[in-house]
Order: structure tokens, then C-alpha cells, then sequence
């Protein structure tokens, strides 16, 4: 192993110190490890990673086989290490698979026959810990987004999260590893968005009493829609961390390609992390998901990785998208808060031909293959009960917008279907604006309506709703504009 031991990082206060002496703010991205379901190679993708990109950290997603468990590519765990390492980069290894869950927890997993018991977990860590407890640059992320529950047990959760960390960090330490560890936040990462403050933080509840257990502790937190329009609370989880001496930074957050509310939370992220000096990990690399630094509507057939950048001469790519080209000014330092509006449309895959994502399925859903008024895909409401579809996204206050769709009912219809889009007032109301369809062949509606007057963006919500049993409900091309 390349070792740079006696050259190491160290958590002091609120503030990771690197082997300079200085201060060291994580820019990351997570990427893909060991028997991680994506299969893109890691090693080749090295020098675009620091050299271009000039990310100076990488959260290594693991797989110990039990639950993510698909893919055999990025096994030799020390020759991605080694690369990143030798050209002075950060690798934070995380456990993926205890996404939701805690080790052999009697409450939380289907597969809880499978999951192994916690000392088998402790002792994974424990082999970890004495292969790289010589090198500083390798960080131990315990787990991922540990434990989902209802807000009515979120207590026991925090309970869980300290119990589990404990006995995990206290087998590392004693293994003599001290390297930096960082404990992921509760609640899927998220702490439930910190709506009623410290009640909801595993971190800023119970991170104290292992940051002056064990020191070298890191806390870091996910932020995904629980963070919609976040800027206070996000200020307020930062202020009450650094007053109890806390080290945080931002693990995850993503921005995907036409989602507006994953967009409002990046710009909420960047808007506080910012001038906050608050280190942060994007969401992903790769670009599997909808989460992607280039722009997949500008470059073809390609799926959106950091990696498919038009150029690598140093300047800046062409065919970045929204949340890529903020990141890349991010690591090369000329990024300045708060960062440019999204450039997400309202209503996220309205024409269908991505099937159904970004949309949940009420009951009956689906995407019919060539279905649509115009031959392409559609969406389909099926008969047999009322049912539908939706999904959230963000407008602008005081402003005025136009809802237009397509839709047809399968026939003659009772009770029409309806296709419409709700969010609240400033006093807490909740305001509709519906187009409704009787009709049995394709017909075009719209509306146009305004948004109330307020200081943030409105928090809202798309959807499609059949009424009527009876009749197959189709729509299509579902489109909100400003006037």
C-alpha cells in the first residue's frame, strides 16, 4: 500500500486540518467501489477526477454483498486507494448496504435474516481498520443513511444510531486505527430535515458523545427533498452543530436532470455551504441515476457521468449540466453564493418517454408504449378503481404559470378525470388548479393561474387522478410554463 503515514489529517473543533497544516474543505463526488452496483470502472476515471474535475475527495460506495450486491467490477479495493491517494486525494470508504437499517435490527429490513449481526460488522471494519490505519488519506464512513422510522420513534433511532456507532468506532479505535471516521445522519442521512430542530438530529443529539469519546469524528449529513427551501434550517443544523463543537459536512446532495425540487435543494446546499465554509460530496459520478454533471439532452446516448465531459484540455466543458457546471466552478474556485437558478422545467418527464420516472404510482399506473395523440408513449391510468399519479416540484412565488396536457378517457366517463396541480397558501390553504377530461378521444386542455406572494419557492405538487372506475385514463405531454 502507498503510505503516507506521519502525514496525516486530523479533526480539531468544527474544522478537518490537513497534512499542510491547514484548513481542508472536502469538495467530493461519490464514486463506484467494490461490488457497487454500477459498473463503470474507477482507476480509469482517476485523472479526470482530480486532474480535470479537481475534486479533492472521493466517498467510495461498498457493497459487502448481502443487499447491493451487483456487480464484480472495482474489486481490488487497494489499487483504487492507491490511485487516488498518490495523487493526494481523500478516500472516505462507506458501507451502502444499511442504507434504512441498523445492524440486525428486529424492526426494519425484509431481508433481516441476511443482514449480519453487528459484531461481524464491527469485525469488516476491524480488517479495514488494519489495512489502512497507516494512512490518513482513507476515512471510514460507518454506514450509510443508517435507519428509517416513523417520527413517533425517531427518538429510539437517535438511541440506535449512538448504540451502533459506539460499538463500531470503539472496535476501530482499539484496532489502533485513527483515522478520520465519519458517521452518516439518521433518517435515510437526512434527520428528517431538521423541521423540529435538535429532536430530529441523531447528530447534533448524541454526535457529542462520540466526538469526545473518540475524537477524529466527522459528522455528515444527505440532503435530498427533506431539505426543499431549507436555507434557515439548514443555517440553524450548521449554527447548532459548530456550537457543540461539532465537525459536519454534506455527504450527499444531488441536483437531477429536470427536477426542480432536488435542484432548489442543491441551491440551498451551495447558498448556506458556501460562505459557511461547509465541506460537500455530490451525488454521483457515475451518472446512472438521475443525478448527473453532464447534460445528457446536449451529448447523445450518453448517460450524464462526470466522466463523458466534451473537453479535457482544463477549460470548461460545453455540455455540463445545471448542477455539473456549478460544481465545477465550486472545485476551481471561482464558484460564488448564492448560485444561479435552476434550470429544471415545473413538471419533470411529462411526455412519459422516460416511463415513470420521477412519478408515483397511486394505484394503476404505468406507461403505455405508443399510446400518446402523437404515437409516443403516454401515461395510462387503468380501470378497475380510481387511481393516479404525481409527483412534487417548485415554482416561483407571485408569478403566473400555464398548465396544458393531453388526455382521453377509454370511454364514456361518470365522473371526470382530472389533471392539476395543488400547493399551499401563506396561511397554510391549499390552493388547486384542475384541468378535468370527459372526454373519449385525445383532447388538449389548459389553465392559467398565479402563485402567491412569498419568500421562497413554493413547494408543490403534479398529478394525475382518475376518478372513475371504469375507463383507462391516459395523459401525455403535461407541461407547466411561465406566462
Amino acid at each position: 500500500m502507498f503510505n503516507l503515514a506521519g502525514k496525516g489529517f486530523y479533526v480539531i473543533g468544527t474544522q478537518i486540518i490537513g497534512p499542510d497544516g491547514n484548513k481542508f474543505l472536502v469538495k467530493g463526488a461519490n464514486i463506484n467501489g467494490p461490488g457497487w452496483c454500477w459498473t463503470r470502472d474507477t482507476i480509469q476515471d482517476i485523472d479526470a477526477i482530480c486532474d480535470v474535475w479537481k475534486f479533492n475527495t472521493v466517498r467510495l460506495c461498498i457493497a459487502l454483498g448481502w443487499n447491493w450486491q451487483k456487480s464484480p467490477n472495482n474489486r481490488d479495493l487497494e489499487a483504487i486507494v492507491d490511485g487516488f491517494v498518490k495523487k493526494g486525494i481523500v478516500v472516505m470508504l462507506e458501507v451502502h448496504d444499511y442504507t434504512g437499517i441498523y445492524p440486525c435490527s428486529d424492526r426494519l429490513s425484509k431481508n433481516s435474516n441476511t443482514i449480519p449481526s453487528i459484531n461481524e460488522f464491527a469485525q469488516w471494519w476491524v480488517d479495514i481498520a488494519n489495512r489502512f490505519k497507516n494512512n490518513s488519506y482513507v476515512w471510514f464512513n460507518i454506514m450509510n443513511e443508517p435507519g428509517s422510522v416513523p417520527s413517533e420513534q425517531t427518538s429510539k433511532s437517535i438511541k440506535e444510531w449512538l448504540d451502533t456507532h459506539d460499538f463500531i468506532i470503539g472496535s476501530i479505535r482499539a484496532a489502533g486505527a485513527q483515522n478520520i471516521i465519519v458517521c452518516d445522519e439518521h433518517v435515510w442521512g437526512q434527520g428528517c430535515g431538521y423541521f423540529r430542530q435538535p429532536t430530529d438530529s441523531a447528530i447534533i443529539v448524541n454526535g457529542i458523545a462520540l466526538t469526545n469519546k473518540y475524537g477524529n469524528i466527522v459528522h455528515s449529513l444527505h440532503m435530498y427533498h427533506a431539505w426543499k427551501n431549507g436555507w434557515d434550517r439548514l443555517e440553524r443544523f450548521v449554527i447548532d452543530a459548530h456550537d457543540q463543537n461539532l465537525c459536519v459536512i454534506i455527504g450527499e446532495y444531488g441536483a437531477g436532470i429536470d427536477e426542480a425540487v432536488t435542484q432548489n435543494v442543491a441551491r440551498v446546499m451551495f447558498d448556506v455551504c458556501v460562505p459557511m465554509e461547509i465541506g460537500r460530496i455530490f451525488w454521483a459520478w457515475d451518472g446512472s441515476d438521475v443525478h448527473k454533471l453532464t447534460d445528457t439532452k446536449k451529448s447523445g446516448v450518453n448517460v450524464g457521468g462526470g466522466w463523458e465531459i466534451d473537453n479535457t484540455d482544463g477549460k470548461k466543458p460545453g455540455n455540463l449540466s445545471w448542477i455539473g457546471s456549478i460544481i465545477w466552478d465550486d472545485n476551481h474556485g471561482i464558484l460564488k453564493a448564492p448560485v444561479p437558478m435552476h434550470d429544471a422545467p415545473v413538471v419533470a418527464n411529462g411526455s412519459f418517454e422516460n416511463g415513470m420516472s420521477v412519478w408515483l404510482n397511486w394505484g394503476g399506473a404505468s406507461v403505455a408504449k405508443g399510446a400518446s395523440y402523437n404515437g409516443t408513449d403516454a401515461l395510462r391510468i387503468a380501470a378497475g378503481k380510481p387511481g393516479g399519479t404525481g409527483h412534487g416540484t417548485m415554482l416561483e412565488p407571485n408569478k403566473s404559470y400555464t398548465l396544458s396536457a393531453w388526455g382521453k378517457n377509454s370511454k364514456e366517463v361518470t365522473f371526470a378525470s382530472d389533471i392539476g396541480i395543488k400547493f399551499k397558501t401563506p396561511l397554510g390553504a391549499t390552493e388547486k388548479h384542475i384541468i378535468s377530461f370527459t372526454e373519449n378521444i385525445w383532447s388538449k386542455k389548459e389553465i392559467t393561474f398565479s402563485t402567491p406572494d412569498m419568500d421562497v419557492m413554493i413547494d408543490e405538487l403534479v398529478y394525475v387522478y382518475k376518478n372513475d372506475s371504469e375507463a383507462d385514463f391516459y395523459a401525455d405531454d403535461i407541461i407547466v410554463t411561465p406566462v
